[in-house]
């Protein structure tokens, strides 16, 4: 069959519309080969490392040289590595086998830690974290060599001007083999979750399966790298050069500055690592700006020991009514637990009859995580207990103001309701009249009401409270079984506490309030719209001004009216009695950023499948071109109801297409997606 005949040939032009009989007979032979050889070659590499070599290498012979790259053989950890193949004799230091050691701790405990959302990892990221730690560790040693060795730097200057291409090898993938080999890891297919599909052409689609890497030890050993709260005042923002130009050239927060890829971003005010990419500068005096995050900075906070004595005095409570996972899925093995788990799914019958395997791994996995994510805050908050500490404050490069660590208001439920200030009030906010006392009884309130459930009125909150207060009150099975049913549970439980005789003075409980679309409260103030600038709270509605009002609800009624006269009749009667608000807030609350129809049209498709109660999915009531066709609908009303904010986000983006160097308004940064941002 000749099929080492696309290995010996190069790749021909393409074919012309007046290309000879023969040559396209020649050109689609070529290209069948080169198709077998690709299926034959990539049959021979582990499934596990098939992400490592470039998926878009479509030529056989360019494919081979790609795979010897990422698979050439090079010694690990027994031997000292180099990097790079040595040149005019410049010893430069190897990476001995401690400093690869490390760098393995370091990864692991970058992507198997209790914050991340699920506790394995695809191999092929692993593999990405341990290539770039690997080469971030040589690009530092060479540089040390060339300080220590100066009579060395003209020769390696000239020899990267000859800009001659070296090997790349995949350090990562033998790194992998190293632990694998260790029994350290395991690969797992059952683990792959992917919702989404990946569309080819002619309209066909398939779902991603991903291998993932789960460690066979205690995660708990492992160091996690976070940035902790600071029990000593961190240091002003501020800039070595007297007239800074951007955030990136600001300093401080923590006291210590290591250097190096791994800690580089820590310590900078603006928290994106791509500095090339999000330019924001300073148009007034920086000192401004500074100012304002030193003060922030400044305050000090402590632990709310009310709710910290309340969790540890009724754990076993906590954890049957579900507020808590058992602290023993925090140490379990998570490779063994899945082999337990399917050969009792597998024995059990009735398990069948109630769920499918799959989503019993899954809900499993959120499980074992949750356990290790609340182990965590809670000994963190038991070793802050007395201490006054301080959240180091930075920006992103939308210029939102954001803490660092895992300690903060920005956190989850858990977190926030563990966090209280610390500043003695002055004496111009003491409680040293009934009337303030009432007032600051009935914000307390209101807010521990708010972080149960939702109200339309400001009024309602309140007397919800005083209503419901002696069953809250009665024991602590009583509150807990309140806080079951609440949207935020601890923050509902703090506030409780503390308004009914907590030790927390009532002047250092934080009340917080969720942003109300801050996206569309952005674009109701530029374009001085007062409907949108309503319905998102902005300004009150001049009817009843303590009415809370619900953009996405706002959306979801109006768009049924629009809707009725767009589609035809049977599908109108599956489309609109099963709209959501909550479907409308993921298909409106990222349309104004730039999310594409293709996105909703998914959106929208998954939305309509039904579930057995098995958890096995039935067909789908919508078609994907029916979900399509509803997409386009929606995203023209969206034009038609709202133009400005459409023409405002597009002459946005027109203005981000200029470089920076021709583009004097320098403040839209397009990234890798098209989404749009001020």
């Amino acid at each position: 069959m000749d099929l080492d005949l696309a290995l010996r040939i190069e790749e021909p032009t393409p074919l012309m519309e007046e290309s000879s009989p023969n040559k396209k007979r020649n050109f689609m032979k070529r290209d069948h080969l080169n198709c077998m050889n690709l299926v034959i070659i990539k049959s021979g590499i582990s499934e596990a490392f098939r992400g490592s070599v470039s998926e878009w290498v479509t030529n056989a012979k360019e494919f081979l040289v790609e795979n010897e790259k990422c698979f050439v053989s090079i010694p690990i950890i027994d031997q000292e590595v180099y990097p790079e193949p040595q040149q005019d004799n410049a010893k430069e230091p190897p990476i001995q086998n401690k400093s690869l050691e490390a760098i393995i701790i370091v990864v692991l405990s970058s992507l198997f830690h209790c914050i991340q959302e699920n506790p394995a990892v695809r191999v092929s990221t692993l593999i990405d974290h341990l290539t770039m730690a690997v080469r971030s560790q040589a690009i530092m040693l060479k540089e040390r060599h060339l300080a220590l060795n100066p009579s060395t730097s003209d020769r390696r200057k000239s020899h990267f001007d000859k800009k001659k291409k070296s090997k790349d090898f995949s350090f990562g993938v033998l790194l992998v083999e190293f632990l694998v080999n260790r029994e350290l890891i395991s690969f797992s297919k059952e683990l792959n979750f992917n919702d989404f599909y990946v569309v080819k052409k002619k309209g066909k689609f398939y779902l991603p399966i991903n291998y993932y890497a789960i460690c066979n030890f205690d995660l708990s050993i492992l160091p996690i790298k976070l940035n902790l709260p600071m029990v000593c005042k961190p240091m002003a923002w501020a800039s070595s050069s007297e007239n800074p130009s951007s955030l990136s050239d600001m300093r401080g927060g923590y006291l210590s500055m290591p250097i190096g890829y791994f800690y580089q971003h820590r310590y900078q005010l603006l928290s994106s690592r791509d500095f090339f990419h999000f330019h924001i500068k300073f148009e007034t005096d920086y000192t401004i700006l500074s100012g304002i995050m030193n003060e922030l900075q400044s305050h000090a906070f402590e632990i709310n020991k009310d709710v910290l004595t309340f969790i540890n005095q009724n754990y076993d409570q906590l954890v049957k009514s579900g507020l808590l996972m058992p602290k023993f899925l925090a140490s379990l093995n998570v490779s063994k637990s899945i082999d337990l788990l399917r050969m009792s799914y597998v024995e059990d019958p009735s398990l069948m009859k109630v769920c499918n395997y799959q989503n019993l791994v899954k809900e499993f996995m959120k499980r074992i995580q949750r356990a290790r994510y609340e182990t965590f805050i809670i000994n963190l908050v038991s070793a802050y207990e007395g201490y006054r500490f301080y959240l180091p404050s930075f920006l992103d490069f939308h210029g939102r103001i954001y803490r660092s660590g895992i300690l903060h208001f920005h956190e989850r439920d858990l977190a926030r309701s563990l966090i209280v200030f610390s500043n003695t009030p002055s004496d111009n906010f003491q409680l040293d009249s009934d009337e303030k006392k009432d007032n600051v009884y009935m914000v307390l309130s209101s807010a521990a009401t708010f972080h149960y459930k939702k109200f339309i009125s400001y009024d309602d909150p309140h007397q919800w409270y005083l209503d419901q207060k002696s069953l809250i009150n009665s024991s602590d099975e009583s509150l807990i079984h309140f806080a079951i049913a609440a949207r935020e549970p601890y923050q509902f439980i703090s506030k409780v506490l503390c308004i009914e005789g907590g030790k927390t003075d009532h002047m250092k409980i934080p009340i917080t309030q969720g942003a109300s679309a801050s996206a569309y409260q952005l674009m109701s103030f530029f374009l001085l719209d007062k409907e949108v600038a309503k319905q998102t709270n902005l300004i009150p509605a001049s009817y009843d001004h303590q009415k809370i009002n619900d953009i996405y609800t706002f959306f979801l009624e109006e768009l049924k009216v629009y809707l009725h006269n767009k589609l035809d009749t049977n599908l109108f009667k599956v489309v609109v009695p099963r709209l959501t608000r909550k479907l409308i807030k993921v298909l409106f609350m990222p349309l104004i950023y730039g999310k594409t129809l293709k996105s909703m049209a998914g959106d929208i498709y998954n939305h309509y499948i039904t579930n057995h109660r098995d958890g096995t999915q039935s067909s789908n009531l919508l078609s994907r071109w029916e979900s399509a066709l509803v997409a386009l609908h929606m995203n023209n009303f969206f034009q038609e109801r709202f133009p400005g904010i459409v023409n405002l986000m597009e002459l946005i983006m027109l203005v981000g297409y200029l470089p920076p160097w021709a583009n004097p308004y320098s403040i839209v940064h397009l990234y890798t997606q098209q989404y749009r941002t001020i």
